[in-house]
């Protein structure tokens, strides 16, 4: 079955360097190395031509990454989804969007996919609570990272400690919460650099950086980096935050954790379904909390490296992307033989 399967995937970004384009194409990537024809359409970035959605149609399996931004497309272009679909759904989804949600139409189209695909547990209750589907699966994101193409080249390497918070300039990201607590931390360690890595997507969060950067020189905003090149910079990192109130599951924690940066992460299900504290990471709830540990850490080399080797076996043992691009390949595999017997 897997030999003559063809998967339309649905992204609503696959040019811009966003959380999506990077899941996109790490599951775009597994499924091409398992020898599975994939048709892909970034409904957000590109039009959809006759000649794409014939190709679209003629493909087994519709996958379908993030559904509120997904509804709000199809709502306005005519597209039959005549065959099984199933839906990957992120944290802005699971956590804000469905939440708020009473649309008769949104919980019908829920409760018609073939599956419902989160990342974490946390997310499968939520998703539980609201409606009753029989096929909710949990499928943890994986780590990947393209060949390098592109000739980026991180920072400086001088400085200690240098800190790395990769986001998008989006108010849940709150990506200024720890700002004074680090300059506390550059207060010790007067060479401190922190380094904000991603792209503006709301302009009035980036007017803030602006403000942020004229009362702190050392702050330093690098945008739009490739995804080839972030692997360059979580190997530049001593470490890596995620200040962000909700997540999904952040493929740049699961990528830093792969390399061998330290991670410091908000508490919010997304992070502790990746982050034991004080094993493979730290988890913190208040700036006080986060400048504690952070001092310990940096002052005790030891626990600096057990925490790396923890970090790097852990990804190994539960987010390798062959096992995440498996799981996908037996959900397809399942709502085509399902379609099949209703037929």
């Amino acid at each position: 079955m897997t030999k003559n399967m063809k998967i339309a995937f649905f992204t609503p970004f696959i040019k811009q360097n966003r959380g999506n384009a990077t899941t996109a194409k790490r599951i775009i990537a597994g499924l091409q190395s398992a020898q599975i024809e994939v048709t892909v359409y970034a409904y957000e970035e590109d039009k959809l031509t006759a000649e794409k959605a014939a190709e679209l149609q003629a493909c087994s399996v519709f996958h379908i990454l993030h559904i509120t931004r997904f509804l709000q497309w199809k709502s306005a272009h005519q597209f039959d989804l005549n065959k099984p679909y199933i839906i990957t759904n992120g944290g802005t989804d699971v956590n804000h969007d469905l939440l708020k949600v009473n649309d008769g139409s949104l919980l019908e189209f829920l409760e018609r996919a073939s599956a419902i695909c989160v990342f974490t547990d946390d997310a499968k209750k939520k998703i539980s609570n609201l409606i009753e589907h029989s096929n909710i699966v949990t499928i943890p994101q994986s780590v990947w990272f393209p060949e390098e193409t592109t000739s980026f080249q991180p920072p400086s390497k001088d400085g200690y400690p240098k800190v790395l918070l990769p986001a998008g300039l989006r108010k849940v990201k709150d990506v200024f919460f720890l700002v004074e607590e680090l300059s506390k931390l550059r207060s010790i360690y007067s060479n401190m650099r922190f380094v904000i890595a991603g792209i503006l997507i709301e302009a009035e969060v980036y007017e803030e950086l602006i403000q942020y950067q004229q009362k702190y020189p050392w702050l330093s905003f690098c945008e739009d980096i490739p995804l080839d090149g972030m692997k360059k910079m979580y190997e530049w990192a001593d470490v890596v935050l995620n200040t962000s109130i909700s997540e999904g599951q952040a493929s740049s924690i699961l990528e830093a954790m792969k390399i061998g940066s330290v991670v410091f992460a908000r508490r919010n299900p997304g992070n502790e379904s990746v982050i034991t504290d004080n094993v493979n990471g730290f988890l913190f709830s208040t700036k006080d909390e986060f400048f504690q540990k952070i001092r310990a850490l940096l002052e005790n080399q030891a626990k600096h490296q057990q925490v790396i080797e923890k970090a790097k076996d852990y990804i190994e043992s539960h987010h390798s992307h062959s096992s995440e691009v498996q799981r996908y390949i037996s959900v397809y595999r399942q709502s085509i033989r399902e379609a099949n017997f209703n037929d």
